[in-house]
């Protein structure tokens, strides 16, 4: 995590407790994003990953701007969104997505899936300011392809795919 997004959080006026969200991965959309249209398309991007059917993301809104997306009870991520008045591109709409568990590949992949599914649903980019992946801004729709395209179905495995 950037220090620039932890100074970014703190000049909006947010709690303590959501400074200590991790900002992994930020998609920069052109369009408001709506969590339930990012939601839908990331349970089917992580149901084809993960070749099961019976799992649903859950998402609950917390205060201020921050939502919780459960992948039942394996794994979990935050989310959240700063309008246009607060990006760092102007105009553009900023979604922040943090692995709920540090560590856990699955809560990773989990919110790498929520900012891709934000930047083809709502046209953006998928951007990695703690240096992951192979670049800082990213297509979106060529990192799911990359990941449908893997063929993979371990969550370490199908996070590293998007690192070379």
């Amino acid at each position: 995590m950037g220090i620039h997004h932890l100074m970014k959080l703190a000049d909006f006026g947010l709690p303590e407790s959501e400074l200590v969200m991790a900002l992994d991965y930020e998609a920069w959309c052109a369009d408001e994003p709506r969590m339930t249209s990012v939601a839908r398309v990331a349970t089917v991007t992580m149901r084809l990953l993960l070749d099961v059917d019976n799992i649903d993301i859950v998402v609950t809104a917390e205060p201020e701007r921050i939502w919780r997306f459960d992948w039942g009870s394996a794994g979990g991520a935050q989310v959240m969104i700063m309008g246009p008045e607060y990006a760092e591109i102007p105009g553009r709409w900023s979604v922040f997505a943090a692995a709920r568990a540090r560590g856990m590949k699955l809560d990773e992949l989990l919110s790498l899936v929520i900012v891709i599914a934000a930047g083809v649903v709502h046209g953006g980019e998928v951007v990695d300011e703690s240096g992951r992946l192979a670049q800082r801004v990213n297509a979106p729709g060529e990192l799911m392809l990359k990941l449908l395209r893997s063929g993979e179905r371990e969550p370490s495995k199908l996070v590293e795919c998007l690192k070379s």
